[in-house]
C-alpha cells in the first residue's frame, strides 16, 4: 500500500522519496545537535572556557612582549 492507493497517482512515488529524504536530513540534524550538546557539556564541565583561553593567550601575548 503506497499513495497511489489513495489517488495520488505517479506523484505518490515522487512525494514518498521526498518525504523519505525530509526524514534523514531531520534525523541527521537531530544526532548532529545532540553531539554538540554533548560536547558543549564536556566543555563547560572541564572549566575550560573560550574566554578563560583567550585571556590566558592575551597574557601570554603581553608576557612575550
Amino acid at each position: 500500500m503506497d499513495l497511489t492507493d489513495f489517488g495520488f497517482g505517479s506523484f505518490g512515488a515522487l512525494f514518498s522519496f521526498f518525504a523519505g529524504i525530509t526524514a534523514l536530513v531531520q534525523l541527521g540534524v537531530f544526532v548532529l545537535l545532540i553531539l554538540i550538546l554533548l560536547d558543549l557539556r564536556r566543555f563547560l564541565r572541564d572549566g575550560s572556557s573560550l574566554m578563560g583561553r583567550v585571556d590566558r593567550w592575551l597574557a601570554r601575548q603581553e608576557e612575550s612582549n
